[in-house]
């Protein structure tokens, strides 16, 4: 707000339209931002909202939680008080090559409310650096940023292996992460107070020394990581321990002691472990709450992610089922009064094709009526659900993403639809049974209808583990096929496919589950030709010009890691990712491609019984 009225009272009613855009942007970002993903009740904006405009009794809460992070940056050692100017330059702390003066950093404040299973827990105070690149520069204030995040693929994996092997989870929250890794002695940065916490000093105001990392810092990630990673590493790796970081996702570590395993997937501070062992796993948890301080969490949550382990006393049977009911019912609340339709049998339209080339057509008018209204919101929430959960959404929203930047009328309405879907399908999700088999088996397809802007089509796959998916995708082909022939566009999707199976086997055998790939892997496709091609050098005038890169696949078929074969177009679980299909194909597919129904055997069997 601040900045838009600077902004109009420069113009003093100039229609610069530069300017205007930017205004644009600011309203448009500040609409956005009083949405509530979750769909709880928003937490104040500032410090002062929370203290000064609440209720007694809630404004103490935020106090208690602001002087609680404060005190912890300060006993950990992350920040040392009462700098003045010439005490900070004494210090060290790099001078602004522009001005020539030392440019403390702002020190913001973050409130937020924390919600187990859509309710409310705690109220949590963050404070952070203001490290925006107004703010801080690369070179001057820090150098590299890159740090590796957890494949969304691999959690999916453990909860499969989990269920598969019969083994124990426990989960833990490494308290205040960042703030356990050093700062560079060349990379000290003065810190200004947040308004409620400013000092002074003989009339001068003071600031903060930062001492360690801290979040809000641009390179805080990857200097937390490198801290972890080695603590882990060398701790675990003595006294009868060994532990093996793997190479397929960085985020995942192996420990071994004697004949037991533990896997532990971490995602920046929440450690995710699965093992036969519960002491084992006690004994991680116990050796990092002695280096870092940890609390250990429900593994039912992680991520706005539900998992309900269930074992069967009589049969020793085992599921895990995922869902995010809560995570849905905030989406629905924020845009549910804007759903028209009642009821919605597909997750997508069927009779709906999204291109890229719609955004040649869509009007800045229309487009802007839409941005307003939150659709990049709306879209990024709908793809954090279908990449966890959702996997039928895959297709839809890969086509809502391609006019992110320029929405149409029929794009909203396709988003509020899959909504609309997510929301009768709350309870539901993902399950692994482990009577479902254990091996790995994947299928394949690609879709007929190529967007008429770039003539790709789109394909799609899915990897089942213990009867439940694993790995899965819905994108673009790379390339189009000059002759549309549908055998040339399955061969380049029987590729893609054969890529993640490569990842996912690379991955097992990192975690020495051999036993789960000692067969190559099948990889179901119902193009004849296309299955055919893989397993033979057979080259005619109709595929010929194919690019030699596709022609890898028959290099894994060779060496036995992948065994293509024919599977019917009515019983290809992949099809639900190329295409949006209608309420026959729904019914038929979706149980088997999310784990509800076994999807082994071709179907017909079933078709009988209901018969």
């Amino acid at each position: 707000w601040i900045q838009e009225t600077q902004i109009l009272r420069a113009l003093k009613g100039d229609k610069d339209k530069e300017v205007k855009k930017l205004v644009t942007k600011i309203r448009r970002k500040r609409k956005r931002e009083k949405l509530v993903q979750s769909g709880q009740t928003a937490p104040p904006g500032t410090l002062t909202d929370a203290f000064c405009k609440l209720d007694k009794e809630t404004a103490k809460e935020w106090m208690k939680s602001a002087d609680e992070e404060m005190d912890g940056l300060t006993e950990q050692g992350v920040v040392e008080h009462d700098f003045t100017m010439a005490e900070l330059e004494a210090a060290g702390v790099k001078k602004d090559k522009v001005t020539g003066r030392i440019k403390p950093i702002p020190l913001s404040v973050v409130l937020d409310h924390k919600y187990t299973d859509g309710t409310l827990s705690r109220r949590k105070v963050r404070m952070a650096i203001s490290g925006h690149p107004g703010n801080m520069q690369k070179g001057v204030h820090f150098h590299e940023t890159f740090a590796a995040s957890p494949n969304q693929h691999t959690m999916r994996m453990l909860q499969a292996l989990c269920v598969i092997r019969g083994y124990k989870r426990l989960s833990f929250d490494i308290k205040q992460a960042y703030t356990r890794a050093e700062i560079p002695p060349g990379d000290l940065i003065a810190l200004r107070y947040p308004i409620g916490f400013r000092r002074q000093k003989d009339g001068q105001e003071t600031y903060m020394l930062l001492k360690k990392n801290l979040y809000g810092h641009p390179a805080a990630a990857r200097a937390w990581t490198k801290t972890r990673d080695a603590f882990i590493e060398e701790e675990f790796n003595k006294d009868g321990w060994r532990c093996v970081k793997c190479i397929m996702d960085p985020c995942l570590f192996r420990f071994t002691k004697g004949k037991e395993e533990v896997m532990a997937l971490i995602h920046t501070d929440d450690v995710d472990m699965i093992g036969g062992s519960e002491e084992m796993m006690k004994d991680i948890m116990d050796k990092c709450d002695k280096e870092w301080g940890v609390k250990q969490v429900d593994s039912d949550f992680i991520l706005g992610v539900k998992r309900i382990y269930k074992e069967d006393k009589i049969t020793g049977e085992r599921s895990i089922e995922m869902t995010m009911t809560a995570f849905i019912e905030g989406m629905h609340a924020a845009y549910g009064d804007q759903i028209t339709k009642k009821k919605v049998s597909t997750p997508f339209p069927d009779d709906v094709f999204i291109s890229k080339g719609d955004r040649k057509k869509t009007s800045d008018e229309e487009a802007k009526e839409y941005l307003d209204k939150g659709y990049q919101r709306l879209c990024g929430s709908l793809l954090w659900a279908a990449r966890n959960v959702y996997c039928e959404c895959a297709v839809g929203i890969s086509f809502l993403c391609r006019v992110m930047s320029k929405p149409s009328k029929k794009a909203w309405e396709a988003a509020l639809h899959m909504l609309q879907w997510m929301w009768q399908e709350k309870e539901r999700g993902i399950i692994y049974r482990s009577d479902r088999g254990s091996a790995p088996i994947a299928f394949s397809d690609a879709s007929n209808q190529a967007d008429p802007e770039d003539g790709l089509v789109q394909a799609g796959f899915n990897i089942m583990m213990a009867g439940g998916p694993v790995v899965y995708g819905s994108r673009k082909l790379k390339h189009c096929s000059p002759t549309g022939a549908a055998s040339h566009v399955e061969y380049m999707a029987l590729n893609m496919c054969s890529q993640s199976v490569v990842w996912l086997r690379q991955m097992l055998e990192e975690l020495e589950c051999d036993d789960l790939i000692e067969e190559a892997t099948t990889i179901y496709g119902d193009n004849k030709a296309a299955n055919q091609l893989c397993k033979e050098d057979f080259i005619s005038t109709g595929n010929m010009y194919i690019f030699l890169s596709y022609h890898s696949i028959k290099e894994l078929e060779q060496s036995h890691m992948i065994d293509v074969q024919d599977k019917r177009t009515k019983w290809n679980i992949a099809d639900v990712f190329t295409k949006p299909v209608d309420q026959a194909v729904a019914r038929r597919l979706f149980g088997r491609c999310c784990g509800y129904v076994d999807f082994r055997g071709d179907g017909d069997e079933d078709d009988k019984k209901a018969t």
